[in-house]
């Protein structure tokens, strides 16, 4: 993985939160000749709000701590040290660590709520868009076309739907054809019947009862293995699963009596 990719999806947020404290002491040293240290100590909350709001629960703490090592460094006696010559500000220290903590946590909470609350209409939401654009799919190609739309739209990638069967893995979708670690994706979804992660590549079964119908494929170069995306992915993959059974069902002569392939089972399953 780049360095640069590294560094924005593991620490970004803590170094954004860094920025948050090395701000509010900037605005701290210019009010402090004006104001108390009281004044001081609300710049600092604020800046805790806003990481425990923007950055979540890991990032907010580490605010927290910063912010109290700061204004012991900049704002008490002796300046621009780490040792207090006055125990009376201990108190404010203690003041300033357990209000920024709580503040971080319970902010962080809401946070997860309202994120929480957002998955769940996308997915509702999922659930009534999906099927109702899928009806007028008539062939392999329009399927994948309004998974690839739906996929771009709620996860910010590209999808695609791999049939594996009797002829070998075919993949169905807009743009380029997936690459190697994409089919490896799907295969392993298709193999343990879960969703499976072969970065940068998302791959959740397509099954309509015991059958194996396909893989969804997405790609999704920033993204991260996260329980919401797996749940995303489960809303996608039931209208799917079912607009490709209908598919199969329709391209089987009927006059012969033949059922539905069910090879992909026994193939990749």
């Amino acid at each position: 993985m780049p360095f640069a990719r590294w560094l924005e999806r593991s620490h970004a947020p803590y170094l954004q939160a860094l920025v948050a404290v090395a701000a509010a002491t900037a605005v701290g040293l210019l009010l402090f000749a004006h104001a108390d240290h009281a004044n001081v100590v609300m710049v600092f909350l604020v800046a805790v709000v806003l990481a425990a709001a923007r950055l979540g629960n890991g990032p907010s703490v580490l605010a927290a701590v910063t912010a109290v090592v700061a204004f012991v460094y900049f704002f008490v006696p002796h300046y621009n040290s780490c040792v207090v010559d006055d125990l009376a500000y201990l108190p404010t220290f203690a003041v300033l660590l357990a209000v920024g903590l709580i503040v971080a946590t319970l902010t962080s909470r809401l946070r997860g709520e309202a994120l929480a609350t957002e998955a769940r209409e996308q997915r509702s939401r999922i659930l009534y868009e999906l099927p109702r654009d899928l009806t007028a799919a008539d062939d392999r190609d329009a399927v994948a076309a309004v998974a690839d739309a739906h996929v771009g739209r709620t996860l910010g990638g590209h999808g695609w739907i791999v049939i594996a069967d009797g002829e070998g893995a075919r993949a169905h979708g807009l743009g380029a054809a997936p690459s190697l670690d994409a089919t490896d994706a799907a295969a392993q979804a298709l193999r343990r019947r879960e969703t499976a992660h072969q970065p940068p590549h998302w791959a959740t079964p397509l099954v309509v009862g015991r059958d194996c119908i396909g893989a969804l494929v997405v790609h999704r170069p920033d993204g991260e293995p996260t329980a919401a995306v797996r749940q995303l992915l489960a809303s996608f993959a039931n209208p799917l699963a079912i607009a490709r059974r209908r598919l199969l069902v329709d391209e089987t002569p009927r006059s012969r009596g033949r059922r539905p392939d069910r090879s992909a089972c026994a193939t990749c399953c």
